[in-house]
């Protein structure tokens, strides 16, 4: 199979089913975002110190691929592997975890720390934008909500983790200071 195909090139792309749609649509920038959080997961994977971190990131990645699928699948179509609730309780469940090696947040912080902490708070950026983008498909296209809801929790859980890499690496977190005038 070649990589370039060359039908993508009057700014059209196809999805699961066959239909095509417009590379600008809503549908393929919140495709677009999905695989750019993929893709800063796996930059953040490989400099994961906390064993329990890079497991959860394969996991989310490979959950992230069946969030795609639902979003460039019809509407007529079920997702053979659509993400849950229960993988929202997942996430949720492995915040819990961290939240016991973390210090109680008691301020803002800066995004930073260790090299990992500084990838997952990266990736925590990605993650709200394609959030937006992954809602604005939920509003345009009547379609449910979960993907959206299953992105928001991973922001969400990419912050308690890189959090939880800094504490492993004994980094200590930067406060936020208000300027003064």
């Amino acid at each position: 199979m070649r990589i370039y195909t060359g039908t993508g090139d009057d700014g059209e792309t196809g999805l699961i089913g066959g239909g095509r749609v417009p590379k600008s649509s809503a549908t393929m920038r919140a495709i677009g975002g999905i695989d750019e959080v993929n893709a800063f997961l796996g930059w953040a994977r490989v400099v994961a110190s906390d064993p329990a971190v890079s497991k959860t990131i394969e996991w989310v990645q490979q959950r992230l691929f069946c969030v795609g699928a639902e979003l460039a699948s019809p509407p007529d179509r079920t997702s053979p592997n659509p993400v849950t609730e229960e993988d929202v309780r997942r996430l949720e469940q492995s915040m819990d975890d961290l939240e016991s090696v973390v210090e109680p947040l008691r301020n803002f912080i800066l995004p930073g720390g260790c090299e990992s902490a500084s990838r997952l708070h990266v990736a925590r950026a990605v993650c709200r934008r394609a959030e937006r983008d992954v809602w604005v498909w939920v509003e345009e296209t009547g379609r449910r909500k979960e993907p959206a809801v299953f992105v928001n929790r991973l922001a969400d859980w990419l912050f308690m983790a890189a959090r939880a890499e800094n504490a492993q690496s004994e980094t200590p977190e930067v406060i936020w200071k208000e300027p003064r005038s």
